[in-house]
């Protein structure tokens, strides 16, 4: 058990590059991942960032 095990994390811009990969981390660790993004294309946002955690975090 890690220190975020069941802490609620909220990550904005969670659908581009560092903030899917940040998430990825915290699912890994137990946290319960919650992320906004606004899916601007030039911004980088992409649900294909997450497909492999989808089911661990809310969007």
């Amino acid at each position: 058990m890690g220190y975020y095990t069941n802490k609620r994390i909220l990550i904005t811009g969670g659908l581009g590059f560092i903030g899917s990969n940040l998430a990825r981390s915290l699912a890994v660790q137990g946290a319960n991942v919650t992320l906004v993004d606004s899916l601007i294309p030039q911004y980088g946002g992409n649900t294909f960032n997450i497909d492999d955690i989808q089911n661990k975090v809310v969007v």
